[in-house]
């Protein structure tokens, strides 16, 4: 569970830096693709640390 984070905690993040939803769906799409993010539960990520 150390690590992971909810999908909710993420579209807070991106308010902050006032990145569009439809943004955060493409970037959401190709960090997964790419490695960068791990689904690890429903809704639930973790950060790969080695990408």
């Amino acid at each position: 569970m150390y690590g992971e984070f909810p999908y909710y905690l993420i579209e807070i993040m991106v308010e902050d830096y006032n990145i569009p939803k439809n943004e955060l769906k493409i970037l959401f799409d190709v960090f997964l693709r790419d490695g960068i993010l791990n689904q690890v539960g429903e809704n639930l990520y973790k950060s790969n640390p080695n990408s």
